[in-house]
């Protein structure tokens, strides 16, 4: 088979699995090389060190491996290779994945299974390449058959006219649906493809299902369309039914008679119909997940018809049903404390912003729970973080068999914890925060060290001393701080502690303030640097305040001031207003400036005029809009929905970058981020921490690194400390960084010096 040229799409796919072949193990080259006319093999793509556009020559145990469809890891002179052939539907060689690395014997079984899948991948898309030119040659066909027949008798001509017709309908809706994004993704595809199937073959009912995971011998829905509107998911029992022998074949087509067929089956009595065409649904590895299926109450006029094209539309739907798994599979990584097994930060404000709604919907009530544990700072340092974490996991243990099966507990970060509590009184909230000191009395035994800690508890309730869960998390954090202040192992209710808190915002809040008009808030600059080269790509900008009376104040507590007392659109405006002069001096100097990140907070986005304004600012120093990169945190740019993607489209129209900081932490639908104009996302620092040495912290990075190549995102990679990290990080395809490893946040000056001289970054940074 001619392999012609291959669509830019899929040539993008292919190179991202040359690149994850060629990532997964330092110094190893991998390529994808292809059939040409002559009958040589022409590297295709390379990664790794490999040249596109040469032969790739294969020796004569190698082409026998190829012919045989059977992966061949062999040793060549000190180095080895692993190499699978790549066929075309008719079995005909399209080309040869191979990789190769300087290590001997470097690829066992378990590698030759993964050139095997990744040849599956390759194969899945050549098929759908082969099918759509198959559609596109049998168009022409019927146009050249219109013009040879055009005198033929008029009823002839109208049925070759209704057949280009319909094939140009199915032409459509097959491109529409597996080559552009106008078929959409997630459940938008599934409805699109159930609906399009039900009227381009006369169904009565369409729909696309999955075996149940919960439920054996079941399946349910994920889309149905069934008289002409669309029914809610169900699921059904695939016993005695035309669905079952789905499983195990490749498609099942019943014309007529599905009753008397399928007597006991329990689909057509659900969706009457005496017609069933089905196709299989299989995973990357031919395993059957699901099916497509058309019925009709009569026998269904084009059944072959609709067969090859629901052939044709397997591969995608197949893979479209993967894709979501892998999204749902990275959220509940996301959701989940990989340590404890508990509830993450952001997963427990989701939660308890959910509650806070419904007690304000029901005027219920809740409490919040904030647990820190005593003195684990001393024992995690003399005794070390693997001891350290075995602690935690005991402790997250302890504190959850105290709660009730409706309460939800939570990781928040380090040695806290945190709790919600529904529908209980101060006494039994007593109760139960007695019952957590109790328990934490006990000794803990890790690694055969002995240890007794203790906890500190704040509890805060709705509706008395917050309005959202912010609140009521840091109310009950001001309360745990006075427990502690109490002389730790101690409960504190949140009550007069109100009056205090106000009082120093109010305080703090005035002097911030005073701080914005005197010009005390520097902004100082942090390096993203190329994780090869070390040379800096970009900066981001940070606020630093050393107030008279108190010295540095952290970032993170002058900007939550910021916001509780209504100055962070003015910290916010200081911020760009100063890195647009900056930037103008820089340039002026003829230094090679790079794009330089600054943070914006969802109330500077809700402003009608923010875009507008940010790129006048930019025009008044005659700097293009490119030369910032607007940063949102994932938290904020989900809660903003629906609301935020007009100034988001509007920033991205006039010419900003935009990027999403602490990605991984919250809950971004990858189908949602698809529809936003993000350029860029920044892994949090928290999976960066323990990369090296955590699989769970590594797998999250890895996925992150491949979706956001799926949707052609940057990543840049925060809180890189150390050498280990950024192994794992180059090893994984993450090419940009930042972190004390290279830089330090530094000052103007300091980081005008670095322009002015770039040189590629030392560990520690001064």
């Amino acid at each position: 088979m001619n392999s012609h040229a291959i669509p830019k799409v899929y040539l993008r796919k292919w190179r991202s699995t040359v690149q994850t072949l060629a990532a997964l193990r330092e110094g190893q080259v991998a390529t994808l090389a292809g059939l040409d006319a002559q009958g040589q093999l022409v590297v295709l793509l390379a990664e790794g060190g490999g040249e596109s556009g040469r032969v790739l020559g294969l020796d004569a145990h190698e082409w026998d491996a190829v012919r045989s469809r059977a992966p061949l890891a062999s040793a060549e002179g000190e180095g080895s290779c692993c190499v699978v052939s790549v066929l075309w539907p008719d079995q005909s060689l399209y080309g040869v994945l191979s990789v190769r690395n300087a290590a001997a014997d470097a690829f066992d079984a378990p590698w030759q299974q993964l050139m095997q899948q990744m040849r599956l991948f390759i194969e899945s898309d050549l098929r759908t390449i082969h099918y759509v030119r198959l559609v596109e040659q049998h168009k022409e066909q019927l146009e050249g058959d219109i013009q040879q027949r055009n005198r033929e008798l008029l009823q002839v001509n109208e049925r070759l006219a209704g057949e280009l017709d319909k094939t140009r309908r199915l032409g459509d809706v097959m491109r529409t649906l597996t080559t552009s994004g106008d078929g959409g993704y997630g459940e938008t595809y599934f409805r699109n493809l159930v609906q399009q199937l039900a009227q381009l073959f006369g169904g009565d009912h369409a729909l696309v299902s999955v075996v149940s995971p919960d439920k054996p011998g079941h399946a349910v829905t994920l889309a149905a369309y069934s008289d002409g509107r669309w029914r809610a998911g169900f699921s059904y029992p695939l016993q005695d039914g035309p669905c079952l022998n789905l499983l195990g074949r490749r498609h099942v087509l019943v014309p007529q008679g599905l009753g008397r067929r399928y007597p006991r089956a329990r689909l057509p009595r659900l969706l009457p119909a005496d017609s069933y065409v089905g196709v299989q649904l299989c995973d990357a590895r031919g395993g059957a997940i699901g099916m497509l299926v058309v019925m009709g109450r009569g026998e269904l006029p084009d059944s072959q018809l609709a067969l090859q094209f629901m052939e044709l539309m397997a591969t995608r739907t197949s893979t479209e049903i993967q894709r979501m798994r892998a999204e749902q599979h990275l959220r509940r990584l996301s959701e989940e404390d990989q340590l404890t097994g508990l509830l993450s930060r952001g997963a427990f404000l989701e939660r308890l912003h959910g509650a806070v709604a419904q007690a304000a919907a029901s005027a219920g009530s809740l409490a919040v729970l904030f647990i820190d544990m005593d003195n684990f700072k001393t024992v995690n340092d003399s005794l070390g973080h693997d001891l350290g974490d075995a602690l935690l996991v005991q402790a997250g243990q302890r504190i959850q068999m105290c709660f009730r099966g409706s309460d939800i507990v939570a990781r928040l970060g380090g040695d806290e914890f945190a709790a919600l509590v529904v529908a209980a009184d101060e006494a039994q909230l007593a109760a139960l925060c007695a019952r957590i000191v109790q328990r934490f009395g006990d000794a803990f035994f890790c690694e055969g060290h002995e240890l007794f800690v203790s906890v500190s508890i704040g509890v805060s309730q709705y509706p008395g001393h917050g309005q959202d869960a912010q609140a009521l998390l840091r109310m009950a954090d001001v309360a745990m701080y006075q427990a502690k202040d109490k002389g730790k192992n101690q409960v504190q209710f949140y009550t007069t502690l109100l009056k205090d808190k106000v009082q120093h915002d109010l305080h703090m809040g005035t002097r911030l303030r005073h701080a914005l008009i005197e010009k005390q808030l520097l902004v100082f600059y942090q390096p993203q640097v190329d994780t090869r080269s070390r040379l800096i790509v970009g900066a981001e900008a940070l606020l630093r305040w050393q107030d008279e009376e108190q010295g540095p104040v952290p970032p993170t507590e002058f900007i939550a001031l910021a916001q509780r007392t209504g100055n962070i659109e003015a910290l916010g405006e200081l911020v760009t207003s100063v890195v647009a002069g900056h930037l103008r001096a820089w340039r002026d100097a003829g230094l090679a400036v790079p794009p330089i990140a600054v943070n914006v907070s969802p109330s500077q986005l809700r402003c009608a005029s923010f875009a507008s304004g940010l790129e006048r600012m930019l025009r008044a120093h005659a700097l293009s809009p490119s030369m910032l990169t607007i940063e949102l945190t994932e938290d904020a740019l989900m809660r903003s929905g629906d609301a935020g993607m007009g100034p988001l489209d509007e920033l991205a129209q006039r010419g900003f970058r935009l990027s999403i900081d602490d990605f991984g932490t919250g809950y971004s639908s990858l189908s949602y981020l698809r529809s936003m104009p993000i350029r860029e996302v920044k892994i949090d620092r928290s999976f960066i921490h323990g990369i090296a040495q955590r699989n769970d912290d590594r797998a999250i990075a890895a996925a992150i690194l491949s979706l956001a190549g799926t949707l052609e995102l940057d990543v840049v990679a925060e809180g890189v400390e150390d050498e280990s990290q950024l192994m794992v990080l180059d090893a994984l395809g993450c090419r940009v960084a930042q972190g004390y490893l290279f830089h330090q946040p530094m000052p103007e000056a300091q980081f005008r010096a670095l322009l002015a001289a770039p040189v590629r970054a030392a560990a520690p940074a001064p």
